[in-house]
């Protein structure tokens, strides 16, 4: 296997964390359970984060039936649900140099 050596903090939700280790598409993926949920998988030597468009998650178990397969099932207080991983999509990034710090984004 792969060893990754540089740490970093990354800032996953405000609320404590389940951490779930699950297959999808022949890769191992860690799941990242709660207010703001995300998928934490590798690339070369680095850790990715994709995340989740669910809302408090608390729970993740991978779910394989004929119905549903490759699937996951996600908890959260108030519901279940039942979904799979899109293809990773890669992100463009173009950077411009500001000149000074950043204070606001502004978008249309």
């Amino acid at each position: 296997g792969k060893l990754l050596t540089n740490r970093k903090k990354v800032a996953l939700g405000s609320r404590p964390i389940s951490l779930s280790k699950f297959q999808s598409k022949g890769s191992t993926l860690i799941f990242a359970g709660t207010d703001r949920p995300t998928v934490i998988y590798s690339s070369g030597y680095k850790l990715l984060y994709s995340n989740v468009n669910q809302r408090e998650v608390t729970s993740m178990v991978s779910f394989n039936a004929e119905e549903f397969p490759d699937c996951l099932a996600l908890a959260s207080e108030e519901d279940l649900t039942i979904g799979t991983i899109n293809e990773i999509q890669k992100l463009h990034i173009r950077s411009h140099p500001l000149g000074e710090q950043p204070r606001r984004i502004c978008h249309q």
